[in-house]
């Protein structure tokens, strides 16, 4: 035993562990008391201290602020100068913020996106229709720019900026610059060229009005030339329609590849509405899904409508019961939203056989 020696020392004695604070929630009585601190919204004080007659007071929270307000000061003192820093461009701070949305996609575009793509429809958790998963960010209120209700509540409620002349097919044979005719609108390579996309939108709702009833022809072609319409809905109604044109100047490109020219363009503007879940990032997702099914893009089918299924549980479209407590809308707007889902289900369950069918192993004879 007199061989050994013990030594006795602390590893971190050298180092600067400082406790992280802690933010508090409850107020000073129920924490004293540790017993739950509920405060309802509409009373400054928690129901502990209201029953006691006593003064609710947060002084331990801002103990908190005060401390995390220094730890934060004293850690931007140890950073590189601002000069050693690399300048950040609009550009590239709207990539890395997209980067970190839970909707983010690559940056490449393929017809069949990988597992990774918009990592938060992704995931293979199942969902039923009994069980939606709202985020607790999302509003139903009606005032709010991505408001449920971006379409009217009447199909053939036309836009005070809107006249019937607009809906007129162009003729484009007669058109001087058709020979030269552009898929995409020079001043806003965003959005299908103005030029043909009357002619697209009437045939898209000629071909598959039927299979897309939740979207209004006269409402399409009046957000379009208002500039509200997402770029990812009106690429995927071109990449659709333009199959069945007999434009020639689009037949001489091949119908087919310019429909894959629509596609990857819808695909690369989603990304620009795709953080925010309504009603438009899902139309947008199952006209995508629809496209890649006419392109007979089986594994894109089957991921931008499982993406809708998942954004559609997350808007509460599976629930009956959400859909009647939204007094803001009317009848026509929640049969709208009904026939959304309804289809949202019919694509949902095509993309599983699909998916079944091509796993499955060949037959042995």
């Amino acid at each position: 035993m007199e061989d050994f020696r013990f030594v006795h020392e602390s590893p971190q004695s050298q180092q600067m562990h400082r406790k992280r604070p802690r933010l508090v929630t409850a107020c000073d009585n129920c924490r004293i008391k540790k017993i739950r601190c509920v405060k309802p919204a509409t009373n400054e004080k928690c129901e502990a201290c209201t029953a006691g007659h006593t003064s609710c007071d947060f002084r331990d929270r801002e103990r908190y602020f005060q401390e995390r307000s220094r730890l934060i000061a004293g850690s931007t003192a140890g950073v590189s100068s601002p000069g050693s820093r690399r300048p950040t461009t609009p550009s590239t701070a709207y990539i890395e913020r997209d980067s970190r949305s839970p909707y983010a996609r690559p940056r490449r575009i393929d017809d069949s996106p990988p597992s990774s793509i918009y990592s938060r429809y992704s995931d293979s958790t199942p969902h039923t229709p009994g069980t939606p998963s709202r985020p607790p960010s999302l509003s139903y209120s009606a005032d709010s720019n991505n408001s449920l209700w971006s379409y009217p509540s009447d199909v053939n409620t036309l836009s005070p900026s809107y006249s019937h002349s607009t809906v007129i097919p162009l003729q484009l044979s007669h058109h001087p610059n058709i020979d030269h005719l552009q898929l995409f609108e020079p001043s806003f390579p965003a959005y299908p060229s103005s030029t043909v996309m009357p002619h697209l939108v009437s045939l898209f709702f000629e071909h598959f009005g039927a299979q897309c009833p939740y979207l209004s022809q006269n409402d399409i072609i009046s957000r379009f030339y208002n500039q509200t319409l997402p770029a990812a809905i009106a690429n995927s109604i071109a990449s659709l329609a333009v199959r069945y044109t007999e434009l020639p100047q689009l037949q001489s490109r091949g119908l087919r590849s310019v429909a894959d020219e629509y596609s990857v363009n819808a695909k690369n503007n989603l990304a620009s509405i795709l953080p925010v879940a309504s009603l438009d990032t899902l139309h947008a997702l199952m006209l995508l899904s629809l496209s890649e099914y006419r392109r007979s893009q089986t594994a894109g089918y089957a991921r931008y409508a499982d993406m809708a299924f998942r954004m559609g549980m997350d808007l509460g479209l599976s629930d009956t019961h959400t859909l009647q407590m939204l007094v803001t809308a009317s009848p026509r707007e929640r049969q709208r939203l009904q026939l959304t889902w309804d289809c949202i289900l019919e694509l949902h369950s095509t993309a599983l056989s699909c998916t079944y069918v091509c796993r499955c192993p060949p037959a042995r004879d």
